[in-house]
């Protein structure tokens, strides 16, 4: 889980209060988009705002809510001379204390670990709301559900909310959008919808050797879920990150049926007759969103040779990513490797995500609220 869903989860497990920080909106340049979250607790701090002078007096602020128990709060930051950062846009952070058992809490955080998406929804009015719900897929029909839990300290409002948040959800939404949501008899309320989007991606990395252990490093805080598969027990790091699984099968190729859809795939195993068996299963089966495999452009010719004798289309040989990793970067050390690996992985999500967008007709605002304190 991300930083920010960690410090939910400590302050959960020792029943103490602690202060949600959400960057709402922006305008602008700004070092996070909305959508970006902070819990700040105690002396601790868990995921980022952006850093420099905007977060020290976010942290600042949400300290004195945190001891003076007050209501949710929403205050506007212009990043500029004020506060001496360069990026020069406007950014709406929403601060929201958070008791340490609050229901809505254990339901994200029971999404957050499945890698299950979900959406929150809060007020975004000058004078926010209080309280929050958790909106996800298990109900369908708009409805609020056993599944949406929370409140948003409306009578009639949680209907009307759920509704618009279950197409978003369903669109795979990336970042919090803001939405006028009519509720009762000419009454509406400005909500924000922040999504809980599943880990970035889901990758299938068949081979535990010196590049593979490099790039569960250079991953190992990135939002993903790595299914690291390998013959070799042996092979594998006594500990791995908490959203690595060791997989360890005498057949690596029957993973890839297993797979998601949606995963990426990349192939650098310690044989090259095993990375030819895993490619055509992968290429047979031609559900994925990224199939890599670690080698020389020879090694390419190669196997899109053998394919094709076996049977392969070429249109499907020619999904295949080899050699990986981004142009520009010919050190061959396993962590320079990784670290290329890594961003083109992070290319190929940037596309998925640029894909999709909001389903059409809903009642979307631009991301700015419309007066919200300023500071």
């Amino acid at each position: 889980m991300e930083d920010w869903l960690v410090a939910l989860a400590d302050c959960r497990r020792r029943g103490s209060a602690s202060v949600l920080v959400t960057v709402a909106a922006v305008r602008g340049s700004a070092p996070r988009d909305a959508g970006a979250h902070m819990v700040v607790y105690g002396a601790s701090i868990g995921g980022t705002i952006g850093g420099g002078r905007l977060e020290q007096e976010a942290v600042a602020f949400a300290r004195a809510l945190l001891a003076s128990g007050g209501q949710p709060s929403l205050l506007r930051h212009a990043l500029g001379p004020s506060l001496g950062q360069c990026c020069g846009g406007v950014v709406w952070l929403r601060f929201e204390r958070v008791a340490g058992d609050e229901a809505w809490v254990a339901e994200l955080l029971r999404f957050a670990a499945a890698g299950r998406a979900a959406i929150m929804v809060c007020g975004m009015n000058d004078d926010p709301l209080p309280g929050r719900v958790v909106v996800t897929e298990e109900e369908a029909e708009g409805e609020p559900q056993a599944a949406d839990v929370g409140a948003l300290g409306l009578a009639g409002l949680l209907t009307p909310a759920a509704a618009l948040a279950r197409p978003l959800l369903a669109s795979g939404l990336a970042s919090a959008v803001i939405a006028e949501v009519p509720f009762g008899e000419g009454r509406s309320a400005r909500l924000l919808f922040d999504p809980l989007p599943p880990p970035v991606f889901r990758l299938l990395l068949y081979g535990a050797g010196h590049v593979g252990r490099a790039l569960v490093q250079v991953l190992s805080g990135a939002p993903c879920r790595i299914d690291w598969i390998d013959e070799r027990e042996e092979s594998f790091p006594s500990r791995v990150p908490e959203r690595v699984r060791r997989v360890a099968v005498d057949t690596p190729e029957a993973e890839v049926d297993r797979a998601p859809p949606d995963a990426c795939h990349l192939v650098m195993t310690h044989s090259h007759a095993l990375d030819l068996r895993i490619a055509e299963r992968i290429l047979r089966r031609g559900e994925f969103a990224w199939f890599g495999l670690i080698g020389s452009a020879s090694k390419r010719e190669s196997f899109h040779r053998r394919l094709l004798a076996r049977g392969v289309p070429a249109a499907s040989i020619g999904r295949m990513v080899c050699p990986v990793g981004i142009d520009g970067i010919r050190d061959k050390h396993p962590a320079a490797i990784a670290i290329s690996i890594a961003a083109q992985l992070f290319q190929v999500r940037e596309q998925a995500a640029a894909g999709r967008a909001a389903p059409g007709g809903l009642p979307i605002m631009a991301s700015v609220p419309a007066t919200p304190t300023d500071v």
